[in-house]
Protein backbone atom coordinates (compact mmCIF):
# COMPACT_ATOMS: atom_id res chain seq x y z
CA UNK A 1 0.00 0.00 0.00
CA UNK A 2 1.98 3.02 -1.08
CA UNK A 3 -0.38 5.39 1.04
CA UNK A 4 0.79 4.00 3.90
CA UNK A 5 4.50 3.37 2.83
CA UNK A 6 4.11 7.33 2.10
CA UNK A 7 2.85 8.10 5.63
CA UNK A 8 6.07 5.98 7.18
CA UNK A 9 8.60 7.57 4.94
CA UNK A 10 7.32 10.75 5.70
CA UNK A 11 7.57 10.29 9.16
CA UNK A 12 11.10 9.06 9.21
CA UNK A 13 11.99 11.48 7.05
CA UNK A 14 10.91 14.55 10.00
CA UNK A 15 12.75 12.44 12.30
CA UNK A 16 15.99 12.39 10.46
CA UNK A 17 15.36 16.44 10.04
CA UNK A 18 14.63 17.14 13.06
CA UNK A 19 17.65 14.74 13.96
CA UNK A 20 20.38 15.40 11.66
CA UNK A 21 19.18 18.62 9.52
CA UNK A 22 17.23 19.38 6.47
CA UNK A 23 20.26 18.25 4.08
CA UNK A 24 21.51 15.22 5.40
CA UNK A 25 22.67 12.77 3.35
CA UNK A 26 20.61 10.21 4.74
CA UNK A 27 17.38 11.86 4.17
CA UNK A 28 18.22 11.65 0.15
CA UNK A 29 17.55 7.97 0.36
CA UNK A 30 13.99 8.43 2.01
CA UNK A 31 13.47 10.93 -0.71
CA UNK A 32 13.83 9.05 -3.20
CA UNK A 33 11.75 5.84 -1.41
CA UNK A 34 8.84 8.95 -1.21
CA UNK A 35 9.43 9.64 -5.36
CA UNK A 36 9.37 6.36 -6.05
CA UNK A 37 6.26 5.63 -4.15
CA UNK A 38 4.57 8.90 -6.06
CA UNK A 39 5.84 7.21 -9.28
CA UNK A 40 4.04 4.15 -8.34
CA UNK A 41 0.81 5.90 -8.02
CA UNK A 42 1.73 7.91 -10.89
CA UNK A 43 1.78 10.84 -9.26
CA UNK A 44 4.37 12.43 -11.45
CA UNK A 45 4.56 15.60 -10.32
CA UNK A 46 5.43 14.54 -6.68
CA UNK A 47 8.00 11.72 -7.74
CA UNK A 48 10.12 13.91 -9.92
CA UNK A 49 10.36 16.92 -7.24
CA UNK A 50 11.26 14.14 -4.74
CA UNK A 51 13.58 12.09 -6.90
CA UNK A 52 15.32 15.32 -7.88
CA UNK A 53 15.98 16.38 -4.12
CA UNK A 54 17.47 13.29 -4.01
CA UNK A 55 19.93 13.77 -6.29
CA UNK A 56 20.75 17.36 -5.59
CA UNK A 57 21.88 16.03 -1.77
CA UNK A 58 23.52 12.87 -3.10
CA UNK A 59 25.60 15.12 -5.91
CA UNK A 60 26.17 17.72 -3.05
CA UNK A 61 27.42 15.08 -0.30
CA UNK A 62 29.15 12.20 -2.40
CA UNK A 63 30.13 14.25 -5.83
CA UNK A 64 29.08 13.01 -9.47
CA UNK A 65 30.84 9.42 -9.41
CA UNK A 66 29.15 7.59 -6.98
CA UNK A 67 26.89 4.83 -6.98
CA UNK A 68 24.20 6.25 -4.88
CA UNK A 69 24.28 9.08 -7.54
CA UNK A 70 23.60 6.01 -9.98
CA UNK A 71 20.83 5.19 -8.08
CA UNK A 72 19.35 8.54 -8.60
CA UNK A 73 20.08 8.60 -12.02
CA UNK A 74 18.39 5.49 -12.48
CA UNK A 75 15.12 6.19 -10.84
CA UNK A 76 15.02 9.58 -12.84
CA UNK A 77 15.30 7.61 -15.93
CA UNK A 78 12.66 5.32 -14.66
CA UNK A 79 10.55 8.10 -13.63
CA UNK A 80 11.21 9.66 -18.01
CA UNK A 81 10.80 6.22 -19.39
CA UNK A 82 6.78 5.86 -17.26
CA UNK A 83 5.81 9.06 -19.24
CA UNK A 84 7.04 8.71 -22.61
CA UNK A 85 9.98 10.27 -22.60
CA UNK A 86 12.32 8.21 -23.68
CA UNK A 87 15.26 9.82 -24.73
CA UNK A 88 15.41 12.08 -21.08
CA UNK A 89 15.21 8.22 -20.09
CA UNK A 90 18.46 6.95 -21.84
CA UNK A 91 20.30 9.79 -20.32
CA UNK A 92 19.70 8.97 -17.30
CA UNK A 93 20.55 5.32 -17.80
CA UNK A 94 23.18 6.14 -19.30
CA UNK A 95 24.47 8.43 -16.80
CA UNK A 96 23.87 5.71 -14.22
CA UNK A 97 25.07 2.88 -16.39
CA UNK A 98 28.84 5.27 -16.65
CA UNK A 99 29.41 4.91 -12.79
CA UNK A 100 28.31 1.76 -12.06
CA UNK A 101 30.60 0.64 -14.81
CA UNK A 102 33.18 2.74 -13.31
CA UNK A 103 32.77 1.56 -9.85
CA UNK A 104 31.68 -2.02 -10.08
CA UNK A 105 33.41 -2.97 -13.42
CA UNK A 106 31.74 -4.77 -16.67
Amino acid sequence: DFNKALVFFNNALAIRREKLGDRHPLSASLYNNIGNCYRMKKDYRQALSNCRLALEMRLERFGDQHREVADSYNDLGLYYEEVGDYEEALKYYHQALAINLDKLGP
